[in-house]
C-alpha cells in the first residue's frame, strides 16, 4: 500500500478463514516483522466469533518470511 512519502509503504496483515472466506482479522504496519504476524494471528484464531470455530487454525503463507521466522 503506498503512503504520502516517496519509497514508503505500509504492510497489510490479513487473516482470512478458508472454508467461510470470510477475513477474521487485519492490521497495517509500517515494517514487515514475524511479531505483527504472529500477534495478529493470535488475535485471530481466538475469536469467538470466528466462523469455523470448531476447525484448527491452518497457517497458509504466500510471501512465507514473514509468518515463518
Amino acid at each position: 500500500m503506498p503512503t504520502a512519502v516517496r519509497g514508503q509503504f505500509y504492510r497489510l496483515y490479513i487473516v482470512m478463514d478458508i472454508y467461510s472466506r470470510m477475513i477474521v482479522g487485519w492490521e497495517i504496519h509500517l515494517d514487515e516483522r514475524a511479531e505483527h504476524a504472529a500477534a495478529l494471528i493470535s488475535k485471530a484464531c481466538l475469536r469467538p466469533d470466528r466462523p469455523s470455530r470448531g476447525c484448527r487454525c491452518e497457517l497458509r503463507c504466500p510471501r512465507g518470511s514473514a509468518c515463518t521466522r
